[in-house]
């Protein structure tokens, strides 16, 4: 069983039990040592590796489906046209391409680890900071704010930011969703206002999807998405 690294417990019987021979038993891989004529401690044992067993399966199954979920939730992060990233303690810890692209940067590993107050221009950092320091209380969990941001180059520009509470690796963090205006399409993105109507399009609503399912990756919570045909 140890050699083959299967995860099988095993309880060794043994017509005594003294300490050398439950030491060795423990050396050779068994998960117990009883006597046979110890009936309750056999019982006991029994029903603690088959509980031992059962966590350890829950456990994989939960491991296996986090690790899916983290996958989707990267293949969604690449794949929208929403400009997202994820902050903590100020700081970028992870970012998408649109993200990177609405700041003019070429690699959205650029941002890692660097301060999003990089990224605001010099005229609102003020403004920015004293947002950032409501957020952190904890007093809402979700902020937005327009201000002025400053790209790779120095260039300027108007944008609609959008925090919301989230978490990677299990660890609490900050999902930033950035928008060109309130209401508006991602930084760098087209309109999601359809002119004829004057109501969000099509590309709106599967960027909506795409970063709540996001947050629901990361464990923001349970999202439900109602069709209603008129």
């Amino acid at each position: 069983i140890v050699a083959c690294k299967a995860d099988i417990p095993s309880i060794l019987l043994v017509e005594e039990a003294t300490a050398g021979i439950i030491n060795q038993g423990f050396a050779s891989g068994a998960s117990d040592v009883v006597a046979l004529d110890n009936t309750d401690h056999l019982l006991n044992a029994a029903a603690r590796e088959i509980t031992s067993v059962r966590a350890r399966v829950e456990s994989h199954g939960l491991r296996v489906s986090y690790e899916e979920a983290m996958a989707r939730a990267e293949q969604l992060m690449s794949g929208t046209s929403e400009a997202i990233a994820f902050i903590a303690d100020g700081m970028h810890i992870q970012a998408n391409d649109a993200y990177a692209e609405a700041f003019g940067y070429d690699s959205a590993e650029d941002l890692e680890s660097m301060p999003i107050i990089d990224l605001v221009a010099k005229q609102d950092q003020d403004k920015f900071k004293a947002f950032l320091r409501h957020y952190s209380k904890g007093d809402v969990e979700q902020a937005e704010l327009s201000f002025a941001a400053r790209k790779a180059d120095g260039a300027e520009f108007s944008t609609y930011l959008q925090m919301v509470a989230s978490s990677i690796d299990g660890e609490p963090c900050t999902q930033v969703i950035l928008r060109s205006t309130a209401g508006g399409g991602s930084g760098g993105g087209s309109g999601s206002v359809d002119a004829g109507t004057g109501l969000f399009n099509r590309y709106f609503l599967a960027d909506q999807i795409a970063a709540t399912a996001v947050q629901v990756a990361n464990g923001l919570g349970p999202a439900s998405l109602v069709l209603i045909s008129v």
